[in-house]
């Protein structure tokens, strides 16, 4: 007797591609050189905001270094005014931006719907902002998450998925402003440094010390938020630093500068030569002497 034919299996139906977004890397799959860059980053701004809490000593004009120390101390000031001092902060930033091209690469490839990966850019910097407020209203009114967050939630908004060149571009007109405001800046402060100007008027507060020198917590709290309030715009829209340096950081994940360095070692080594002569070259320390200015921040002691 004829066995009957075996019907054929049914085919199971193809898996619908993932529509949301993907969790996060595993340690095995993380690039190395970005998480050390980043951690190295934020041990040197820990170390740049040190001095602000220095609330007894005679602070000098430029920086918030004590004018006062051992010869151990003036080498340690010397090496943090020329090395980490307002380097480290926009390092990070180009490294913040670098981590937001490596998670929307990694959610395209997990395949993420695009509008997905996008609001999950844009939740994460507004939590950024978030975290950024509650560091502000806490603890420190010089924070940087908000900014960063801020300057994020509009760049992606913005550059996200432009071409390299429209990036480049943008990076090198918004430095190109930046540098033409900085000379003027400093060549009206050169022209102004001994005219009436400077040599009479009242104090003012530096706001951030306020913030940290404010014996009572719950009066610091106040003079802590409106600072954070007014600083993390200014930092986006006026400074134009980080959102330079955030498009820069996007440049260099798209070419996997961090991961492939090998393919990147000319770029590289012009970066660090050029880059390091210009930073630490144009950082040289302040003078020993403290201000008699009259429109400069009057410094204050934690008992002021």
């Amino acid at each position: 007797m004829a066995t009957p034919p075996v019907a054929p299996p049914v085919a199971a139906p193809a898996a619908a591609p993932p529509t949301g977004a993907a969790g996060p890397t595993a340690m095995t799959g993380r690039s190395l050189a970005p998480d050390l860059a980043r951690g190295t980053m934020l041990l040197l701004i820990v170390l740049a905001n040190i001095p602000w809490y220095l609330y007894a000593a005679t602070k000098r004009d430029i920086s918030e270094h004590p004018v006062d120390g051992s010869v151990i101390d003036r080498v340690v000031q010397t090496v943090m005014l020329v090395a980490v001092d307002a380097r480290s902060y926009p390092m990070f930033a180009a490294l913040f931006g670098y981590g937001i091209w490596q998670l929307y690469t990694r959610q395209a490839a997990a395949g993420t719907e695009h509008r997905a990966a996008r609001r999950l850019l844009r939740r994460r910097n507004w939590w950024l902002v978030a975290f950024g407020a509650v560091h502000a209203v806490l603890l420190w009114s010089g924070d940087v998450l908000g900014a960063y967050g801020l300057a994020g939630v509009i760049l992606v908004a913005l550059f996200i998925d432009r071409a390299s060149a429209v990036l480049r571009i943008w990076a090198i007109v918004i430095a190109g402003l930046l540098t033409v405001v900085s000379a003027l800046t400093l060549a009206v402060s050169i022209a102004l440094a001994d005219t009436d100007l400077f040599a009479a008027g009242g104090s003012v507060e530096d706001p951030i010390e306020t913030g940290v020198a404010e014996p009572g917590y719950l009066a610091s709290i106040v003079d802590r938020s409106l600072m954070w309030v007014v600083a993390v715009p200014s930092q986006v829209f006026l400074s134009g630093v980080i959102p330079v340096v955030i498009l820069v950081g996007i440049l260099a994940a798209r070419h996997r500068v961090l991961e492939e360095p090998e393919r990147h070692l000319p770029l590289l080594r012009r970066t660090a030569v050029v880059g390091l002569a210009i930073g630490w070259t144009g950082a040289p320390p302040p003078p020993r002497s403290t201000s008699t200015c009259g429109v400069c921040p009057r410094r204050r002691t934690w008992a002021s």
